[in-house]
């Protein structure tokens, strides 16, 4: 995340634009993996994916149940916030990107995903919403 610090802020908008799209591209083939290879359904992909954030050092992910084709995503000790440091910006694009990818692959909808609080802006956690989900299980 440092990196972004080396970039005018345009250059670091768009190294944190990258990020997502990276993130997105490349979670889409470990999640579908999970899924195909475990026979998981969406809600238990979600789990087993939240159970792997955690163990891979990317924070405690909880998320709230799907109301109206939407949710919440609480992200505790997120590691880009805190790699980051102090921001006037969202920072976490990469869970973006793997929330992303996560919901595509468990419910076959290209979501928007939007990093509404971020620790690096002072807050205690890093808080997403989702919206666009479907209630179908591909």
């Amino acid at each position: 995340m440092g990196v972004a610090h080396e970039l005018a802020p345009r250059e670091s908008g768009l190294f944190l634009q990258a990020l997502e799209q990276s993130a997105f591209r490349n979670a889409q083939a470990s999640f579908h993996q999970y899924r195909v290879q475990d026979s998981l359904a969406a809600e238990r992909l979600l789990a087993k994916s939240f159970e792997m954030a955690a163990h891979l050092g990317w924070g405690s992910w909880t998320i709230s149940p799907v109301r109206q084709a939407s949710c919440e995503v609480e992200v505790r000790n997120s590691p880009f916030a805190a790699g980051f440091g102090q921001s006037s910006i969202p920072v976490c694009s990469p869970i973006k990107g793997v929330l992303k990818a996560m919901m595509f692959v468990a419910y076959g909808a290209s979501v928007e995903v939007r990093e509404v609080t971020c620790a690096a802006q002072g807050g205690p956690i890093c808080r997403f919403t989702l919206a666009g989900l479907g209630t179908s299980d591909p």
